[in-house]
């Protein structure tokens, strides 16, 4: 994910990654809070299957007891963090596709 992100990275070598990400067999899920560079290099490569498929966690919360999103997928040890919030981020910036071109959306 974090070699999809970077400006070094050939298109080339981007869609081999894509490929991986979407479809490798044994790769370690994104905790909650590093599951923001998931979804950011989902945006990137216009994978909406990286994307709705993590989201999957959030989506399965509520039947799960939770009202708020927990620190880690079970066993957690804290059932309220902000930084599992950032799937409204993503939203507006990777669904959507609204991003500020400067700092204020000046």
């Amino acid at each position: 994910m974090l070699a999809v992100l970077s400006p070094a990275v050939s298109e080339g070598v981007r869609r081999r990654l894509r490929e991986g990400l979407e479809n490798g067999e044994g790769l370690a899920r994104t905790t909650v809070y590093f599951s923001h560079y998931l979804f950011e290099a989902a945006g990137r490569l216009g994978s909406e299957p990286l994307f709705f498929d993590r989201l999957g966690h959030w989506y399965r919360l509520k039947e799960k007891g939770f009202s708020t999103v927990p620190e880690r997928p079970e066993p957690s040890r804290s059932d309220c963090h902000a930084w599992g919030s950032h799937p409204y981020y993503h939203f507006f910036t990777a669904v959507l596709g609204i991003r500020p071109s400067a700092p204020g959306f000046a």
